[in-house]
Parts: C-alpha cells; structure tokens; sequence
C-alpha cells in the first residue's frame, strides 16, 4: 500500500488530493477536511510544463 492510501484511509474525515510534475515520480499531497468546500482541482505550473523533463531529455 502506498503512503497516499494509508494516509487517505487514516484521515477518514479528510479528502485527499494528489499530484506529480512527472508520470509516475513522487508528488504534492494535500488532505481536506470534508466539512471545508473545495472550489477547484487542478494544477499549476511555474516552470515548464508537466513531464518537462521526460520530453527535453533531463
């Protein structure tokens, strides 16, 4: 079991959100209490783009 489930399961009051700036690499997390109204999902990028460095090589 990966870190984010254990987490997801022992925060049951808690939504969990999950991202990576590279397919399968580590990533951001974040747990929401569910009683807090989330607006909107996605992500940001300041640098370059997601996968960056897999398509310019390193």
């Amino acid at each position: 079991m990966d870190i984010f489930n254990h987490i997801q399961e022992t925060l049951s009051d808690h939504i969990g959100y999950f991202t990576t700036p590279q397919d399968n690499e580590f990533g951001l997390a974040i747990f929401i209490r569910k009683t807090s109204r989330v607006k909107k999902v996605g992500e940001t990028f300041v640098f370059r783009w997601k996968n960056a460095r897999v398509e310019s090589g390193g």
